[in-house]
């Protein structure tokens, strides 16, 4: 049932139907991060992290939207030019051409607090936008450090549970020999072949966790 479910999940994940898993091959080098520091680890979260990425945009949108609020208090200026041609047509009065240029000043009437409201609003936005991208700044280097930490425990634990496996194979070799011998009976052999069973199951699990850490 387990590995039914595995299947179906991978099924989302690639949009295929999946009827053989491949195992890890056994040559999968099993070393510590590269590079080896910490803060190396810290300073990649924090240029790659999406979730950080993602919070750093919203910011600066929202940073963007309370400069456009404010804009809408103050007055503006534009520079316009006008140009006329009086063709009158006959008579005594000769055509005339007119050119203006000048600077036109708006200023917003008062809405009954609106606009200031609006501000307000998009200013407590930007502030909890800078909020988010703090956390999720904090969120990625602790998510990167308790990672690295578990990489650096896998190591230890696949390279434990190799020597385990060995070990419960080398006894198991030796109570089978026994009890071909006839000193050793059965419920010996059994037992000691399930303890390499379970070391080669615990090991391969640790494998699986070095990678997927």
């Amino acid at each position: 049932g387990q590995v039914d479910g595995l299947k179906e999940n991978l099924v989302m994940l690639t949009g295929q139907d999946i009827e053989m898993v491949s195992p890890l091959p056994k040559d999968i080098p099993i070393d510590p991060p590269q590079p080896l520091e910490m803060t190396e680890w810290e300073e990649l979260a924090k240029r790659n992290n999406y979730q950080l990425i993602a919070s750093q945009y919203v910011s600066q949108a929202a940073e963007k939207e309370v400069t456009e609020k404010k804009a809408a208090h103050a007055p503006t200026a534009d520079l316009f030019f006008d140009y006329r041609h009086n063709d009158v047509g006959g008579g005594f009065t000769p055509s005339s051409d007119t050119s203006t240029i000048g600077v036109r000043l708006t200023v917003p009437i008062y809405s009954g607090g609106v606009t200031s409201s609006q501000t307000r609003e998009v200013r407590y936005r930007s502030e909890s936008a800078k909020d988010d991208v703090e956390l999720a700044r904090r969120n990625a280097i602790r998510e990167t450090r308790q990672f690295h930490t578990k990489v650096m425990a896998d190591v230890a634990t696949v390279n434990a549970r190799q020597r385990a496996v060995r070990s419960n194979s080398s006894s198991y070799r030796s109570i089978r020999g026994g009890w071909e011998s006839g000193i050793r009976n059965l419920s010996d052999v059994l037992s000691a072949q399930r303890k390499v069973f379970q070391a080669r199951k615990e090991y391969s699990n640790s494998r699986y966790d070095y990678i997927l850490d």
